[in-house]
């Protein structure tokens, strides 16, 4: 699984929930484009406050 985050100096929390939720940096650039990757051998479970829903014919 693929995360493309842009560091924007205000977003850092964003960028330490990937890191917590099991992402590793894949590349980043100068601009602060950062791509994350997740190779889901452990899945994070959502906690039961966050309803995830996903569009019909979005999912495989």
């Amino acid at each position: 699984m693929l995360a493309d985050f842009r560091d924007t100096g205000r977003n850092r929390m964003m960028n330490i929930s990937y890191r917590f939720a099991g992402f590793k940096q894949q590349s980043a650039d100068q601009e602060g484009r950062v791509l994350f990757y997740h190779d889901l051998q452990q899945a994070v479970e959502f906690p039961d406050y966050i309803e995830v829903l996903v569009p019909e014919g979005q999912h495989q």
